[in-house]
């Protein structure tokens, strides 16, 4: 089975894939710029590659798909979703601390900053997901302990700021969705 999938920062509505495949492709609603897919199980697999070939700038993406049987699909449960609360953190203007600062301060600052963050994470029942370099990305149970260790982590900067008359400002944003982990 075949599935086709337009990247949209990619294509730029030269409409070769609709005029080839009309049933298969066709403009998206409300922006004639751009070409989406419609239902792929309506052209032949020689004329969805042929579409996706006639792209000018390879938007278009042609996957085999395995479909499992039946018997193959028994004992195999769906990973479960649960409820997450992410944090997303970030050093304001990093660049321009690295530039003003310079390289070897700047690599003192960051171990202060990741150490400092890393301990209110662990305290507040966080799992880094991903360090960004300048920021991190971080799990939690609920949104309460996310808030919580937000709190703590500006509450921290500011007494940093107090006594050592510094600290890199830190940008958080929380948001709390459904998830499935895949991986680790």
């Amino acid at each position: 089975m075949l599935r086709a999938r337009v990247d949209r920062h990619k294509c730029v509505g030269a409409g070769n894939c609709i005029t080839i495949a009309p049933t298969a492709f066709d403009w998206v609603e409300g922006d004639f710029a751009k070409a989406d897919v419609l239902e792929v199980t309506t052209v032949e697999e020689e004329q969805l590659r042929e579409a996706a070939l006639s792209c000018p700038t390879q938007a278009i993406v042609v996957e085999e798909v395995d479909e499992l049987l039946p018997w193959q699909l028994r004992g195999k449960a769906a990973p479960a979703r649960v409820q997450k609360t992410f944090m997303f953190t970030d050093i304001v203007k990093s660049t321009n601390l690295v530039e003003a600062l310079g390289d070897e301060a700047w690599q003192g600052v960051l171990r202060w900053h990741d150490d400092t963050l890393r301990s209110q994470f662990a305290a507040h029942r966080g799992d880094e997901v991903t360090a960004t370099g300048d920021g991190f990305f971080v799990a939690f149970e609920s949104p309460d302990e996310a808030l919580a260790c937000a709190v703590a982590i500006q509450r921290q900067l500011a007494a940093h700021r107090k006594t050592a008359g510094f600290a890199p400002p830190v940008r958080i944003g929380v948001h709390a969705a459904g998830a499935t982990q895949v991986g680790r």
